[in-house]
């Protein structure tokens, strides 16, 4: 009876709903109790909502969505219906039906990109709004929340908003939900690759979630790091791959010549659809065109941004010792630890131990570890600590039981270790690695001399006599820990010294040396002309000879007739 009660007397199908809502637009005034009436049903049928939030409610969709597309007409009688959606969205969404949910989540982007609802408001909605077991809802949301971040800050960066933002969704992070963290996070990095939040602050949030509980988060922030410098690298002079070029069906649905489902809603090949085709195609190159000439300066890459990178590493590798995740996210680990090493020069000392382990031939992804564990390597680390990860390398990996190329796997490690570490090997073991230059195999005897060349250049007086070449020590090995710096620019003073050679030549020239060197080719010209005199009364002669001979011979045929 309650409910019967609070019910409106006439019952509204939805096609006469959407008649009423383009009356309502067209004259705003003429309706204006029609939308008191609304207002009364959204009212009764918002507490009838709250008795029961869990079943689905069509009449409190069909009323929300007529008022919020009426609300632009009509300010003052429609001023708090925004605020009293948000509310109920934030108390009711995480028991709400699914469709109803859905449905005023559409109204309050609506609503924002009509700038009825602030950013803030709306942005924190949709970041509790994560927590909802709504796959196709949390990516429309994020979606969302990048865009509007991202027109926020075109033109003029607002750092109010921005700061309000980044603190929510960092808290958001430490959420124990894993869905909503892993979408929180998600939307951080595309912010990044987006080149809106680009600072040493969000870098060092990404770097946090690292160490999250989550698996799926901290891989989600490890790929991040692995992944986002190459990126940018390649997209340096254009934009994000998001704002790459149209392919043929999108720039169909961006001329509206097909719907978001890629269903035609024209005759494709119409006059009218080509036109519109062309004028998409003119707006995304002038739109590019404007992009272009707004190019900022490059940004630094993430790694540089971290604020203890000596720590950062530390804290990763004691959780990667204790990790149980699988064993893609290990190597990940490996390869962000060793990464962070090669760009700081860092000495983590544990770290080489750590994959000294997996060095064996029957592990899987065994070539990847060999790479982390070269990557890992610098100047600075200590020869001692990787003197034992190359006597791995050949008791394991160069050994005459081995396949082929496992050798030249271990070989060609070996030589990349010490390329950067020169002191890591003794000259035993060089010697013998360097016999496998006569093996039977080619890339064995490849990856021999590649090693046996660096090291003349570095080193020959660890090599035997015979295998030390002609010429020895192009670079002369230093010692540990010290460092060759240049003073100006190398290879000025051999610039120098040919052109003063070459003023003092002009300088010394006199006008009789000018006279003797003219006198010189005047008299090499007039000998090639006789020369080239000679030459055409030579050829004339033989010229006549050949036709004397011609004639005798035909004499003589005549005679045999």
């Amino acid at each position: 009876v309650f409910e019967d009660s609070l019910q409106p007397p006439n019952k509204m199908s939805e096609a006469e709903m959407q008649m009423l809502r383009g009356a309502m637009k067209k004259d705003p005034k003429a309706y204006t109790d029609e939308l008191l009436l609304q207002l009364r049903h959204f009212l009764a049928s918002m507490d009838i909502f709250k008795t029961r939030p869990s079943k689905p409610n069509p009449e409190l969709s069909s009323v929300i969505s007529l008022l919020s597309h009426v609300t632009p007409c009509y300010p003052k009688e429609l001023s708090e219906f925004p605020n009293q959606l948000v509310q109920l969205l934030e108390e009711y969404h995480p028991v709400m039906d699914t469709n109803l949910r859905k449905e005023l989540a559409q109204c309050v982007l609506m609503l924002r990109n009509r700038s009825l609802l602030s950013a803030v408001s709306v942005s924190k909605l949709f970041f509790q709004m994560f927590r909802c077991k709504d796959k196709k809802l949390r990516s429309a949301l994020a979606a969302h929340i990048v865009s509007d971040v991202k027109k926020i800050n075109t033109g003029k960066v607002d750092n109010k908003t921005n700061k309000e933002l980044q603190n929510f969704l960092f808290k958001l992070l430490q959420d124990r939900n894993g869905t909503a963290a892993k979408t929180a996070l998600e939307v951080i990095v595309k912010l990044y690759k987006k080149k809106v939040w680009q600072d040493a602050k969000t870098v060092n949030v990404i770097a946090s979630a690292c160490f999250s509980v989550e698996s799926k988060v901290r891989a989600t922030a490890l790929n991040f790091f692995l992944g986002v410098d190459d990126a940018q690298a390649a997209l340096q002079d254009g934009d994000s791959e998001d704002e790459a070029t149209l392919d043929a069906e999108e720039l169909q649905q961006a001329a509206g010549n097909k719907d978001g489902k890629g269903k035609p809603t024209a005759r494709l090949h119409s006059k009218r659809s080509r036109k519109r085709l062309l004028q998409a195609r003119r707006a995304l190159t002038q739109s590019k065109k404007k992009d272009g000439h707004n190019q900022k300066p490059p940004a630094f890459a993430a790694l540089d941004l971290l604020a203890d990178p000596q720590g950062f590493s530390e804290k990763l590798l004691a959780v990667l010792r204790k990790s149980t995740d699988k064993f893609e996210v290990k190597l990940l680990m490996m390869n962000l630890i060793s990464r962070v090493i090669a760009t700081h020069d860092l000495l983590v000392l544990s770290f080489y131990p750590f994959v000294q382990k997996y060095m064996q031939p029957h592990q899987p992804k065994v070539t990847s570890i060999l790479a982390f564990a070269a990557q890992a390597v610098h100047s600075l680390v200590p020869p001692d600590v990787i003197e034992p990860v190359i006597r791995t390398l050949a008791n394991h990996f160069i050994t005459d039981g081995r396949q082929d190329e496992v050798i030249a796997i271990g070989l060609n490690t070996v030589r990349e270790i010490c390329m950067r570490q020169p002191h890591a090997i003794e000259a035993d073991l060089l010697q013998d690695l360097v016999q496998y230059k006569k093996h039977k195999d080619k890339g064995v005897v490849i990856a021999a001399r590649s090693l046996l060349a660096l090291y003349r250049g570095l080193d020959s007086e660890m090599l035997a006599k015979k295998d030390r070449g002609k010429v020895q020590d192009q670079f002369k090995r230093q010692d540990y820990g010290t460092h060759k710096f240049s003073e100006g620019v190398e290879g000025l003073e051999l610039l120098e010294m040919t052109s003063d050679s070459s003023d003092e030549d002009d300088s010394d020239m006199d006008e009789a040396e000018m006279m003797m060197r003219d006198r010189r080719r005047v008299e090499k010209a007039q000998v090639k002309g006789a020369t080239a005199n000679v030459e055409e009364e030579e050829s004339d002669e033989e010229e006549e000879e050949e036709e004397e001979r011609e004639e005798e011979e035909r004499e003589e045929e005549e005679r045999e007739e």
